[in-house]
């Protein structure tokens, strides 16, 4: 789906096709496209088929067919990692012999899908939280897979050097693009928060350090928030980072922050603390608080920036919406660097 005339013509053509219920394999009685950023989803009654936009940004290039396949291809092997019953196969869109459009079988592709299993809303987290149904047998079960998934990930060879150094630029690069945007945001808050954040990643050098001896850096999931949790039975972990190796390449805790972080956003903290409790006693795993912390500090930044980011490609009418989570995020990030200012204090 290239800019061309041409191309645009053959992505109409393949969004039609798409919004069919008969175009499906599987019966289905209608069809639902909701957007995202990166992608468009048709929900048919039990599957959903990912569509990439051909988009081309700074950390992701989808411009062309051939890159839009890798990441589907990319995007089923990395999530069936954690959720194999879900990720069912890469599907092409097919031209064909007659010159029409086919989703899947013979004839040469002209798009590709990523096939999904629906699961049922009710079980995920996010809606879980909203309707106060997260037990806690559920999120026993949670912590305890995301234990055996990071006991199981492949690790990475770092020391604490680069650990720290990549910890330092993604802060920078953080605040570099909140610094820059006209966002609204309180600069001596943000100058604050990443002060407080640099400073600790500075004096507690050596525990950064231990992580990486303990070989604590894994390829994870990479952005492990309550939408993308299957409560189950049995928990599932979906839409992992698949566009980027580097940021897959965590410690666990920076991980267990992330949840915590976009539960605490939606008035739930509590579930992020109580998976974070029992993923430490299931991996063994005394890292001190200040560290999650830090990372919860780190995510809050980076979230902060995302949802910023949204006045550059979304219409005026939503950026107070955007601008609004962004303030919302900065003041939790605002929270945890707190806790690490505290407890460098409290040596």
């Amino acid at each position: 789906m290239a800019s061309t005339e041409a191309g645009t013509t053959t992505e109409s053509a393949v969004l039609a096709l798409m919004n069919q219920p008969g175009s499906y394999p599987d019966a289905t009685s209608r069809v639902t496209q909701v957007d995202t950023h990166l992608s468009r989803v048709f929900l048919t009654d039990d599957c959903a088929y990912k569509l990439k936009k051909p988009l081309k940004r700074p950390f992701l290039d989808l411009s062309t067919l051939a890159a839009r396949e890798r990441n589907c291809r990319a995007e089923l092997r990395l999530n069936r990692r954690l959720a194999e019953e879900v990720y069912l196969a890469v599907v092409p869109v097919v031209r064909t012999a007659e010159g029409g459009l086919r989703l899947g079988g013979p004839g040469a592709a002209v798009e590709w899908t990523v096939k999904m299993r629906r699961l049922p809303a009710a079980h995920m987290l996010d809606v879980a939280i909203r309707r106060g149904t997260a037990d806690l047998a559920r999120l026993r079960a949670v912590a305890a897979r995301l234990c055996r998934f990071h006991r199981q990930a492949r690790r990475v060879a770092q020391d604490g050097a680069t650990l720290r150094a990549t910890q330092r630029a993604a802060l920078a690069a953080n605040l570099a693009a909140l610094d820059a945007g006209s966002y609204g945001l309180d600069r001596a808050t943000l100058h604050t928060i990443a002060g407080q954040l640099e400073a600790y990643l500075l004096a507690r050098a050596e525990i950064f350090d231990a992580r990486a001896r303990q070989g604590q850096i894994v390829e994870g999931h990479g952005d492990l928030r309550p939408e993308h949790v299957y409560l189950g039975p049995p928990p599932l972990f979906i839409d992992c980072l698949e566009f980027s190796h580097a940021l897959r390449l965590l410690d666990p805790l920076e991980e267990l922050a992330c949840l915590g972080l976009e539960c605490e956003f939606v008035g739930a903290a509590w579930v992020g603390r109580f998976v974070h409790g029992v993923y430490a006693l299931e991996c063994q795993d005394p890292a001190p608080a200040s560290l999650s912390a830090f990372y919860g500090g780190m995510r809050g930044l980076l979230r902060a920036k995302l949802c910023a980011w949204h006045v550059h490609d979304l219409p005026p009418a939503v950026h107070a919406h955007w601008l609004a989570r962004a303030a919302r995020y900065l003041a939790l990030a605002g929270a945890h660097a707190a806790h690490c200012a505290d407890a460098l204090s409290a040596q």
